[in-house]
């Protein structure tokens, strides 16, 4: 029977007999879940294989947790470390959760069969990123202060009329804009994944570079991208790092490949499965 780690949540639909050779472990991309991968898992699962998708620290069930690279890292060896006894291991990573399995599967190559990488076919370091964290910090600050102005107007702490005098009631906390610019719930009752997690994986990506990983993961490694994807204009540059990679670019898809694309995204992962050639 699958196993399941304690921060990891597992799709069991199992027409076939269950493989103790190869396990799938799913690692998902920042502000999201493992729940984005329940289409792969389920479809993994009717081919015999255990898939597990974990949640990372600040995400989902994890979400109170900061999140740090060895954090990450110790959320995959523990639903690694669950996978039947002896299997290799599939890891199947979106965004975040691509770079994060390249840096591990770099790390800790033992049980690595090989490595789906979505998402994530350009470099993790220079300019770029640390222009995107340092406006990601900015918005996780405005959210912040915008947090702080609201609990005191709740708890009439401000002048709202300048005058010195006070409604009969502290106006209601306001709906604000979430990080993706659209009306979200009042700040007290926030649950989503806020920018802090943002810059907490831009600081911990900032020192690991993809393209060195791939170089030193000795298991196959497939680049999957959507063809809207922001991420894949230094796929060409990836390619040239090692020459058994290959990209596959799914038409119409944007950057969350596997939900906006699932069929294509399964068909991918069967392929790897059955004869992707696989390292034993």
């Amino acid at each position: 029977m699958p196993h399941t780690s304690p921060s990891a949540t597992t799709m069991t639909a199992a027409p076939a007999p269950v493989r103790n050779d190869l396990a799938a472990v799913f690692v998902h991309g920042t502000r999201t879940s493992g729940r984005i991968w329940d289409e792969q898992a389920a479809a993994l699962s009717g081919l015999g294989i255990t898939a597990t998708a974990i949640d990372l620290p600040g995400h989902g069930s994890r979400m109170n947790e900061d999140f740090d690279l060895a954090s990450a890292h110790e959320a995959i060896r523990e639903a690694i470390a669950a996978s039947p006894a002896g299997s290799k291991i599939l890891l199947v990573g979106l965004s975040l959760g691509g770079y994060l399995s390249l840096d591990y599967a770099a790390a800790h190559p033992d049980r690595i069969a090989g490595v789906v990488a979505a998402g994530c076919s350009s470099e993790t370091s220079g300019k770029p990123l640390r222009l995107y964290r340092d406006l990601a910090q900015g918005a996780d600050n405005a959210r912040r202060a915008l947090s702080r102005i609201g609990t005191r107007v709740r708890g009439g702490a401000v002048d709202p009329c300048g005058d010195g005098s006070q409604p009969r009631r502290a106006p209601a906390a306001r709906a604000v804009p979430d990080a993706r610019g659209v009306a979200g719930t009042p700040i007290a009752s926030e649950r989503r994944p806020d920018w802090r997690v943002v810059t907490q994986m831009l600081t911990a990506l900032a020192g690991t570079s993809a393209r060195n990983n791939l170089r030193a993961i000795p298991a196959p490694v497939w680049l999957v991208s959507g063809e809207r994807c922001p991420l894949r204009f230094e796929a060409r540059r990836f390619l040239r790092v090692r020459g058994d990679l290959t990209h596959t670019v799914v038409r119409g898809a944007g950057h969350d490949v596997n939900t906006e694309a699932p069929a294509a995204f399964n068909a991918l992962l069967a392929g790897v499965v059955v004869g992707g050639k696989l390292r034993t």
